[in-house]
């Protein structure tokens, strides 16, 4: 079946590639070493290997950048499922040589330190160890709360990272959690009052502000208008609507591409339902495939199709293609090109 997968993702590059521009840099890829996350690398599935660094990545997605294409990232530390605060301090330790050795290899490439909710000012400042640290990576499955789905986003974001982002003008990516997203009150509320008291950290709502469930970026993203502040990455969104809805009404210039690798390497996709949504797997896939003989792909594929849709409906030219795929994130890092 894997066969099939691929075979199919390359035709429907072909679909693609027409869009893309020459340069390509990625805002959101996952490097790691199961020596610091073995949890997640127990669990198998897009975290199947003991160790990813920026060349297997450049390797997994050799069929889609080929050697055309220039491609820079922005490598988001990750902490290991269901640590316990006993050994984050090795964590920290060892995430942060990992991503040191990475950026000093790939000087072109920026990255973004895992954060913890206990962290102070001081606990903060002490993971800028290399120039091209340019921010903070926040993670739900840290919160004290249980489920953490159900988080609220100051369990697990403490506001010493907007503190030092503020002060030195770096990045927060997050990916917020709770059934609603954007549309939930209480994660809306926090975005605005925060980036409102903190106007110089620069805030990068994950996945169209973890719009999966379309209408919960849709329904609201008019309101961060004002916001200049909030910027959208668009990983690992496979439909179009939250895609349109962030450049129809926040502009093209808040905008960043990215892949959410290793994630974009499974195949299946995310898809809005009723009023939340589902990731199809390979389960899913193999059952569709059977009933109907269509193949998916992998949510790499899916996301591009989806970013290709917007782009077509919403009648984008050249130079604002390159913004979304290049050069809003080179503005958004404060990277001299």
């Amino acid at each position: 079946m894997l066969e099939k997968y691929k075979e199919n993702d390359k035709r429907l590059l072909e679909q693609i590639k027409n869009i893309l521009p020459n340069k390509i840099f990625d805002a959101h890829i996952h490097l790691y070493d199961a020596s610091f996350m073995s949890n997640y690398y127990e669990r198998g599935g897009a975290f199947n290997r003991k160790r990813v660094t920026f060349g297997d990545y450049l390797i997994d997605n050799k069929m889609l950048l080929e050697d055309n294409f220039i491609t820079r990232a922005n490598i988001l530390m990750l902490p290991d499922l269901y640590m316990d605060k006993s050994s984050r301090k090795e964590f920290k330790e060892k995430s942060l040589k990992f991503l040191m050795q990475e950026l000093d290899r790939n000087p072109l490439n920026v990255g973004e330190v895992a954060v913890f909710p206990e962290y102070s000012i001081e606990d903060v400042e002490l993971l800028l160890v290399h120039p091209n640290i340019i921010g903070f990576k926040c993670y739900h499955t840290t919160s004290d709360k249980k489920p953490t789905f159900n988080a609220t986003i100051n369990e697990y974001l403490p506001e010493s990272v907007w503190q030092v982002a503020n002060e030195r003008e770096m990045c927060i990516t997050l990916h917020m959690v709770r059934d609603k997203s954007l549309s939930d009150e209480n994660n809306f509320r926090y975005i605005t009052t925060m980036c409102h008291k903190y106007p110089k950290a620069k805030l990068i709502l994950a996945h169209c502000a973890r719009g999966f469930a379309s209408w919960t970026t849709v329904e609201k993203v008019e309101e961060l208008v004002d916001y200049e502040n909030v910027w959208f990455d668009l990983s690992a969104v496979c439909e179009s609507p939250a895609i349109f809805q962030i450049v129809n009404k926040t502009g093209i210039k808040r905008t960043v591409w990215g892949s959410d690798y290793p994630i974009s390497m499974i195949y299946g996709k995310a898809i809005s339902l009723s009023d939340t949504f589902y990731w199809i797997d390979d389960e899913d896939l193999c059952s569709f495939s059977k009933k109907t003989g269509v193949v998916g792909n992998s949510v790499l594929i899916e996301s591009l199709l989806a970013v290709k849709q917007a782009i077509c409906m919403l009648e984008l030219d050249t130079s604002q293609i390159e913004d979304i795929f290049y050069n809003n994130a080179i503005r958004l890092f404060n990277i001299i090109d």
